[in-house]
């Protein structure tokens, strides 16, 4: 009995091995089935959220660039000259002045600035001449000499419009002997004071239809015989009268010597 009872707790002991063996297989297989699971659940999450679906559209945006290119042409003018020469058949040959006259000549058919004439060495005649510079006549002048320019007493200088009062004056500066002096028709409208300064020796002048406005100090160191002033308006106006002679004269001649200065370009 007592051997049956060992061989039982022998038994018993050994079922207690095997159980104990089983057991910690047991708990190794549930630690192991509890690590795979843990394992499996956490790829199970992993792939969860790694398999979320997600859609990705990709817009494909085409820009098209539209190049204009502006073509600018530039077109030069041609411009076709054609020249047609002409030949006339001939004609007579004629002589025309280049000079364009300020003022239409007083005498038609007369040459501009011919030599004047000279009367007995005494006279000089110059009227209606077409005296526009004055050249020729200068040269004419200088030609004589002193003596001979000393001789000439008379100078009818008369409707020249075209010479200048400047002119005028350096004739007459040739001429210091003069006693009488025609300047009718010159177109003056001014007298310089200083037109008679080498004639002291005038008697007799003639300054008619020139429209003179201003004759101040003109004939004061002069004591002439007649004056002559017609066709003067704004003289006669003056002194009611156109011509004088003697005493009347020098009253006429301080008569000009008190028009106003604002009257006269030449003071």
């Amino acid at each position: 009995m007592v051997e049956a009872t060992g061989e039982s707790s022998t038994a018993t002991e050994a079922t207690g091995e095997e159980t104990t063996k089983w057991a910690g297989q047991w708990q190794r297989g549930k630690k192991k089935k509890a690590k795979l699971l843990a394992a499996s659940s956490t790829t199970t999450s992993t792939t969860t959220s790694t398999t979320t679906p997600t859609t990705t559209t990709t817009s494909t945006t085409t820009t098209s660039t539209t190049t204009t290119t502006t073509s600018t042409t530039t077109t030069t003018p041609t411009t076709t000259t054609s020249t047609t020469t002409t030949t006339a058949a001939p004609t007579s040959t004629s002589t025309t002045s280049t000079e364009a006259p300020t003022e239409p000549p007083t005498t038609s058919g007369v040459p501009v600035d011919i030599a004047c004439a000279i009367k007995k060495g005494k006279a000089l005649g110059c009227a209606n001449f077409n005296l526009a510079t004055g050249d020729a006549l200068a040269a004419q002048l200088m030609s004589l000499g002193e003596k001979g320019r000393q001789m000439i007493t008379s100078a009818d200088l008369s409707y020249n419009p075209r010479l200048e009062e400047g002119t005028i004056q350096q004739i007459l500066a040739y001429l210091p002997n003069l006693k009488a002096v025609n300047l009718a028709g010159l177109g003056m409208g001014q007298m310089h004071p200083d037109l008679f300064k080498n004639n002291p020796n005038l008697k007799n002048i003639n300054i008619s239809n020139n429209n003179v406005v201003c004759a101040r100090n003109v004939f004061t160191a002069l004591k002439p015989k007649k004056i002559n002033y017609g066709g003067n308006p704004a003289l006669e106006k003056l002194t009611n009268r156109s011509k004088a002679k003697k005493g009347k004269a020098l009253q006429d001649i301080e008569t000009f010597d008190s028009i106003p200065k604002d009257h006269c370009i030449y003071v």
